[in-house]
């Protein structure tokens, strides 16, 4: 078990670990200066938001 899992779903893929949790409320049960990096699933629009920048830039 990991433990950071508490008793949240998590999935291992090499040495990665995925944790299916409310963010807040997992960060918050987690000591200080004990994470490398968290990865989240970015907000919905990104793609469209790249799409327009790509554009602009194309026209100047």
């Amino acid at each position: 078990m990991n433990q950071w899992a508490f008793e949240y779903q998590v999935e291992n893929i090499g040495k990665s670990v995925i944790l299916h949790a409310d963010c807040f409320e997992w960060l918050s049960r987690v000591p200080e200066n004990s994470i490398h990096a968290v990865v989240t699933d970015p907000p919905y629009g990104v793609k469209e938001c790249v799409q327009l920048h790509s554009r602009m830039a194309e026209s100047r």
